[in-house]
C-alpha cells in the first residue's frame, strides 16, 4: 500500500489531519506536545499499523475535541448549488485515523487575500464518456517491481518515469520506443533510492535551462543535476522545518526557475529557487498531488476537506492567496494526478480509494474556471500531457506497463 494511499484510507472523518510525531525528542500529536521520548525525527505511525494504544487512543480523543472546537469556528462555506437529484456520484471514505505528520508549526502560508473566496463550481457526477484510444503500452527493461512513477517530459521531448524498486528513471520517446535508463541507485551525492516505506516514489522536474531535479524520497532531499546530467548539489534532511522534508513525492518547476516540493507526511507545498533556498511554504492540508502553470500558479486539491465538501480543487497564485477552483466531491474519490494545459484546462486523474489496490477510474478535464469539459474513463496513477497536447501519458502502480499513451481529442 503506497503510504500517501494509506494516509488517506486513515483520515479522520472530521477534516482534519492528525498524526503522532517524534521531534526534538518529544511525541507530537498534532498539535499537542506530550511527554519526552526519544531523539529519533522518524514518524512513529507507519502505514502498516493503524491500532493505537490506549495512550494514543486518550491522545486521540483530546486532539479531536480540539481540533472540532478550532473546526467549528472556522468553519467551510458551501456551495451555492447542489448535485442534482439521481446523479451517480462517488461517496468518498469515512476513516478513523491519520498516519501522517504535520508541518513546521513555525512556517505559515502565504496570507490569503482579506476578500472573501469566491464560491467554486459544483462539478456534478458525470457518466464518462468513451474510452481514450490508447496509442501505444511501453515497457523497458523488466523491473524488480513494476511501479512507475509521475511522468515527466524533458526539453527533447522524451517521457521520464521513475521505477521506483531499481531506483532509476526509464527514459521513452513520444512514440513509445524504451530509449534508456537514467540514475545511480545508492546512498551518496547523486545517487537515487526512489522507494520509502515499502512503496514507490521518484519525482523529476525540468528547468527552464533543461537542467532537472529530483525528490530523492527515500533520503528526504531534492538532487539537482544541469542540463548535461551532471550533479550539482543536494539540499534537505529530515525534519518539518523549513527546507527539510519527511516524504518529498513529487516536485515541479515554474518558468521563473523555482522548485516546488509536495510532501506526502508533512503534507504542505514548499517553494524554493533554483539553487534551493528556501523561499515559502505554499500551503498545507493538501496533496498528495499538485500541479504548475505557466504563470507559476499552484493547484492542488485538499482530498480530506470538511465533510461532504472533500476533493475541493484550489489555486495558489504566485502572490499569494488562495481561490477555490471546483467542488469535485460528487465525482473524485480520490485525485491521482493534476496537470494543467497551456491554454489553463486542467485534467485530474482518479482512483476508486485512497486504500489498497486501488481501480483507476476517470480523466477529467475542466476549463479554467472549473467547469467540466470532458470525463473519460481512463484513471492513471499519475499524468502527464505531451507538448503538442495531442495525448496524455500515464503511468500505474503494481500493475503491467511502464508507460501508457492515450489519444485526445482535437480542441
Amino acid at each position: 500500500m503506497s503510504s500517501e494511499r494509506a494516509r488517506r484510507k486513515n483520515a479522520p472523518t472530521d477534516g482534519r489531519r492528525r498524526a503522532s510525531y517524534i521531534v526534538n525528542g518529544k511525541a507530537r500529536l498534532g498539535d499537542d506536545e506530550v511527554t519526552d521520548m526519544t531523539t529519533d525525527r522518524r514518524p512513529t505511525d507507519r502505514p502498516t499499523s493503524h491500532r493505537p494504544g490506549a495512550a494514543g487512543l486518550a491522545l486521540l480523543a483530546t486532539s479531536i475535541i480540539a481540533l472540532a472546537a478550532c473546526g467549528s469556528a472556522a468553519g467551510v462555506a458551501k456551495p451555492s448549488a447542489v448535485s442534482p437529484g439521481g446523479s451517480t456520484a462517488i461517496v468518498g471514505l469515512a476513516s478513523p485515523t491519520a498516519t501522517v505528520a504535520p508541518a513546521s508549526a513555525t512556517t505559515a502560508p502565504s496570507a490569503a487575500p482579506a476578500s472573501p473566496m469566491p464560491t467554486p463550481i459544483l462539478a456534478p457526477s458525470t457518466a464518462p464518456e468513451a474510452t481514450l484510444k490508447t496509442l501505444w503500452d511501453a515497457k523497458g527493461p523488466a523491473p524488480v517491481r513494476q511501479w512507475n512513477w509521475t511522468p515527466a517530459i524533458d526539453p527533447a521531448g522524451h517521457i521520464w518515469t521513475a521505477a521506483s524498486f531499481d531506483n532509476v528513471f526509464r527514459i521513452f520517446d513520444r512514440d513509445g520506443k524504451y530509449l534508456e535508463s537514467w540514475g545511480t541507485p545508492g546512498d551518496g551525492e547523486g545517487q537515487l533510492l526512489l522507494n520509502a516505506e515499502g512503496n514507490g516514489q521518484g519525482g523529476i522536474a525540468f528547468g527552464p535551462d533543461g537542467g532537472f531535479y529530483v525528490a530523492d524520497a527515500g533520503h528526504a532531499r531534492v538532487l539537482q543535476f544541469d542540463k548535461d546530467r551532471t550533479f550539482v548539489r543536494s539540499w534537505g534532511t529530515f525534519g518539518t522545518g523549513d527546507g527539510q522534508f519527511t516524504l518529498p513525492l513529487n516536485i515541479y518547476t515554474d518558468p521563473a526557475g523555482h522548485v516546488f516540493v509536495i510532501d506526502d507526511h508533512r503534507q504542505d507545498i514548499q517553494e524554493f529557487d533554483g539553487d534551493g533556498t528556501f523561499m515559502r511554504v505554499v500551503t498545507s492540508g493538501m496533496g498528495p498531488y499538485m500541479a504548475v502553470d505557466s504563470t507559476s500558479t499552484v493547484y492542488a486539491i485538499d482530498q480530506d476537506d470538511h465533510t461532504p465538501h472533500k476533493a475541493m480543487l484550489y489555486k495558489y497564485p504566485a502572490g499569494g492567496g488562495k481561490i477555490a477552483v471546483a467542488d469535485l466531491h460528487d465525482m473524485v474519490n480520490f485525485a491521482t494526478g493534476i496537470v494543467i494545459a497551456p491554454n489553463g484546462d486542467i485534467f485530474i486523474a482518479t482512483s476508486d480509494t485512497g486504500g489498497a489496490n486501488p481501480s483507476y477510474l476517470t480523466l477529467i478535464q475542466l476549463d479554467p474556471t472549473g467547469k467540466v469539459l470532458h470525463v473519460w474513463p481512463n484513471g492513471a496513477e499519475a499524468i502527464a500531457l505531451d507538448p503538442k497536447g495531442d495525448r496524455m501519458y500515464e503511468t500505474f502502480s503494481d500493475q503491467v506497463g511502464a508507460l501508457r499513451a492515450v489519444a485526445l481529442p482535437k480542441p
